[in-house]
């Protein structure tokens, strides 16, 4: 996945709900913690 494309869908799940995880972030990026 493109860096754009990651900050993207990050930023969409921040925008629907106050809260998320990295693991979260993790799981809908298909990156690694490091990455995020």
């Amino acid at each position: 996945m493109h860096e754009k494309e990651r900050h993207r869908i990050i930023l969409s799940a921040v925008q629907e709900k106050p809260v998320v995880t990295v693991q979260e972030m993790v799981d809908l990026t298909d990156s690694s913690e490091a990455t995020i």
